[in-house]
């Protein structure tokens, strides 16, 4: 399992510090955007992206909590992300599944409260799904739902799922030996990692 760190617990005032300071920590870098409509913040900036992009070495997975991701996708697509995520409530996402390559892996999010079932249309076209169990926008939120509970959830009705398993949201350090053993393999953690 690997672990993305993200980077909206960081101190925004010293993002890039905060995130070397707590490397041994992590694998990825989460980098959440969104444009205030999806969800009730603006995330991190296009521009910290680029500049993340550009002077780090660090694997960047972005989710993209916005409702209309063909305005950021094509600009994302001339940085250096490894995995995207767009979202089952905002998106068809067959309408993107173009944009897949061998660099680049896409999945679909899924909120909390949403039915698993919803993703049934376009489970076969996704690289991976990201469970959330928070409500998005907010770092160090108590979860709407367990994150070992909506895993669960997801893997029966999924059993076979060929994508792999992403987990955002109140990921506790108490939570991470079980979500393994469930075959999670990206675990999301915010002020788990960063200490502001």
């Amino acid at each position: 399992m690997k672990i993305a760190a993200s980077i909206l617990a960081t101190n925004p005032l010293n993002l890039l510090n905060n995130i070397e300071q707590n490397e041994k920590r992590f694998d990825i870098l989460h980098i959440d955007i969104a444009d205030g409509m999806f969800c009730p913040t603006l995330g991190i900036s296009m521009g910290t992206v680029k500049e993340l992009s550009s002077r780090t070495s660090y694997e960047l997975d972005v989710h993209l909590m916005v409702n209309d991701p063909i305005l950021y996708i094509e600009e994302l697509l001339n940085m250096r992300i490894s995995s995207l995520t767009l979202h089952v409530e905002s998106v068809d996402f067959k309408n993107y599944v173009k944009y897949k390559n061998e660099n680049l892996s896409l999945g679909i999010g899924i909120l909390p409260e949403t039915d698993i079932e919803t993703l049934n249309p376009i489970i076969e076209d996704t690289d991976f799904v990201l469970l959330l169990c928070v409500n998005p926008g907010f770092s160090n939120q108590d979860s709407v739902v367990s994150p070992i509970e909506r895993t669960k959830t997801f893997l029966n009705s999924f059993p076979d799922y060929k994508g792999y398993i992403s987990v955002d949201g109140a990921v506790k350090n108490e939570h991470i030996k079980e979500l393994e053993n469930l075959g999670v393999k990206v675990a999301i953690q915010g002020s788990a990692i960063f200490d502001r």
